[in-house]
């Protein structure tokens, strides 16, 4: 049966309750029927507000769970776009420092201790003509970001390895200290292996309690309905 069915069905009965109390009784005064049969309106109430929150509380739990999760992509994200910005400063800065081949020749152990402490970190560098001056053992990049000089343009990037794992990054242009020497392709990735298992387990547990706050909520509206509707089944069944 329908929520408007019910509620019509109970408003029908509760209109009959009250105009057989007034035909039995003409010496009450009018208000009489009303105020004895007070709890069954109030019970009428209880279970439209209770038919309105078992449909909007689920919603709302719905929602609720979708803007928590997007927050938590985006948080992490911002950590990713923070440290990716960071690494590649680093390497500009490093790179404008160097003054000649010799200089060039040693960058490679310098990059290497810049990155100690980060697992997951990628690094790459190119050539204008795509020819690679440095990459780190976790570099796994698209192959055509050697051949643009920008990279794939602003912001961050999220692609799938040669392995199959996710990666986002970002790339960019420097330049070296050598006068005349052409700009370098630079381009820095992190493994998002663990913010995937991670958001994998924070969704399972936050689903979870999506679906038992949403349970409990039902039945405390049920409980709470029946024992509202309890003198509107009385008055019925004496009726």
């Amino acid at each position: 049966m329908s929520n408007a069915a019910v509620k019509r069905e109970l408003s029908e009965k509760l209109i009959g309750v009250l105009e057989a109390s007034k035909d039995s009784s003409p010496r009450r005064s009018r208000t009489a029927p009303l105020a004895e049969n007070a709890p069954a309106l109030l019970g009428l109430i209880g279970l439209i507000c209770y038919r309105g929150l078992t449909l909007s509380v689920p919603r709302i739990l719905l929602l609720l769970g979708l803007v928590i999760g997007s927050l938590v992509e985006r948080h992490f994200e911002e950590l990713d776009t923070a440290l990716l910005d960071g690494k590649l400063e680093l390497v500009r800065h490093a790179l404008e420092s160097v003054r000649s081949d010799a200089e060039l020749a040693e960058m490679p152990v310098r990059l290497d201790e810049s990155l100690v402490g980060h697992h997951g970190l990628g690094m790459a560098i190119w050539r204008a003509n795509g020819e690679i001056l440095y990459a780190t053992d976790q570099a796994d990049f698209p192959d055509d970001w050697r051949r643009r000089p920008g990279g794939p343009g602003r912001g961050t990037h999220i692609w799938s390895g040669h392995d199959g794992r996710s990666f986002r990054g970002l790339s960019g242009q420097a330049r070296l200290g050598i006068e005349g020497s052409e700009p370098l392709v630079v381009a820095v990735s992190t493994d998002l292996i663990h913010h995937q298992h991670f958001m994998a387990s924070f969704n399972v547990a936050l689903w979870m309690a999506v679906g038992l706050a949403a349970l409990v909520c039902g039945l405390l509206g049920w409980f709470a309905a029946r024992r509202g509707l309890a003198p509107l089944r009385d008055i019925c069944r004496d009726a």
